[in-house]
């Protein structure tokens, strides 16, 4: 009975992740993923070399939902991150 349960509150964030990176909330969720990015760097500035490999596959992924806009922005998003932090090292 609680595996049951359990996969159905699996599938359910799993429906919510879907919905807010990949469906009607997909600007929303690269917003989120782009200000955490930035919030992050302001904070520590060796999290942009956490971020980048993280941004270009979520880029990826984008691509592979047919979402070309959101994973131009967000390897947009990356490079400027990239360059601040490289900036912030000198």
């Amino acid at each position: 009975m609680s595996s049951t349960v359990l996969t159905t509150v699996l599938d359910a964030i799993n429906d919510v992740f879907d919905a807010l990176f990949y469906g009607n909330g997909s600007w929303f969720g690269l917003l989120l993923i782009l200000t955490t990015c930035l919030g992050l760097m302001l904070k520590w500035k060796y999290s942009g070399a956490l971020f980048l490999p993280v941004t270009i596959f979520v880029g990826i992924d984008y691509l592979n939902h047919n979402l070309p806009w959101h994973a131009i922005i967000i390897w947009s998003g990356s490079l400027i991150l990239l360059l601040y932090m490289a900036k912030q090292l000198k």
